[in-house]
C-alpha cells in the first residue's frame, strides 16, 4: 500500500492506488522530468499536501512556454499531453517519444 516515488513526480492515479499504476503512470514521470527540465521548476509542489493532492486529481500544471516563454509552444503542448490527470487523456511513452523525435 506504499507510494514508491519522488512526490512531485509520481502520477495522480499512482497516489490514489499505486497497484493500479502502469505505463501511463511513467508517461507522466517522464513529462514531470522533461518538464522541470524545461522550465526549472516541478509541475507540482514537491512538499504536497491533501489540499494539493486533490488539485493535482483533476488540474494539469500550467503550461511550460508559460512559466519559460523560451519553450517552445509545441515542446509545451507536448508536455501538457504528457502531464494530463486523467491517464485516459495522457499520451502515452511512445507518444511522447514520436512527438519529441518530431521537433527536430
Amino acid at each position: 500500500g506504499a507510494v514508491l516515488g519522488t512526490m512531485a513526480y509520481v502520477a495522480p492515479e499512482q497516489l490514489r492506488d499505486a497497484r493500479s499504476a502502469g505505463p501511463l503512470a511513467d508517461a507522466y514521470g517522464l513529462a514531470a522530468t522533461l518538464y522541470h527540465l524545461a522550465t526549472g521548476r516541478t509541475p507540482t509542489a514537491a512538499a504536497v499536501t491533501v489540499t494539493q493532492l486533490r488539485v493535482r486529481q483533476h488540474a494539469s500544471p500550467p503550461l511550460a512556454s508559460s512559466i519559460n516563454p523560451e519553450v517552445p509552444e509545441e515542446l509545451s503542448r507536448i508536455l501538457d499531453r504528457g502531464l494530463q490527470p486523467d491517464p485516459a487523456k495522457r499520451a502515452g511513452v511512445e507518444e511522447l517519444r514520436g512527438a519529441l523525435e518530431g521537433l527536430g
